[in-house]
């Protein structure tokens, strides 16, 4: 699940070493649309709860780690995916129950499209199906509908830095 950005940064501004140490996987960054209307309700951030989608123009932040989650049967990467089993849930029908996973290597992270019925891309290529493709540290990825950066940690806190300053 994932955590508005303003926690992350609550977390860097609080004590940066600690953050830093901590910050040892790479981020799904998920930015929501600003919706016409009424402003929705912003959830909370002081309790950390964690969330399944961006509210009006909020943005979400996943950490690609493994869940402890016993109905999670698949063990080799890190999944995304509509269900509550995968370890980084997305709440977008455009999204399958299981739709892709997530392998670090010892050169870096890998993305697979899990034969997922909306498909897959990253930097606008559709991802073939079962086909493990190499991530670099920031690149465009999209589930079904659902677009997403994805960062490396370094990059990620170099983001989250410029983010605060401006």
């Amino acid at each position: 699940m994932g955590r508005p950005i303003n926690y992350h940064a609550r977390a860097l501004l609080t004590d940066a070493s600690a953050f830093e140490r901590k910050l040892d996987v790479p981020v799904l960054i998920w930015k929501g649309a600003h919706e016409p209307g009424p402003a929705a309700p912003q959830p909370t951030t002081s309790s950390g709860h964690d969330e399944l989608r961006p509210q009006g123009g909020e943005t979400l932040v996943f950490e690609l780690r493994k869940r402890a989650n016993k109905n999670n049967p698949f063990s080799m990467g890190v999944t995304i995916g509509r269900v509550e089993a995968n370890d980084i849930q997305i709440d977008d029908t455009s999204v399958s129950r299981f739709h892709a996973y997530f392998l670090s290597t010892g050169d870096g992270w890998q993305v697979v499209d899990a034969d997922s019925k909306n498909g897959s891309w990253l930097d606008g290529l559709k991802l073939e199906g079962s086909k493990k493709t190499r991530l670099n540290p920031t690149a465009r990825l999209r589930f079904g509908d659902v677009e997403m950066t994805f960062m490396a940690p370094a990059v990620f806190l170099k983001h989250l830095r410029e983010s605060m300053a401006s």
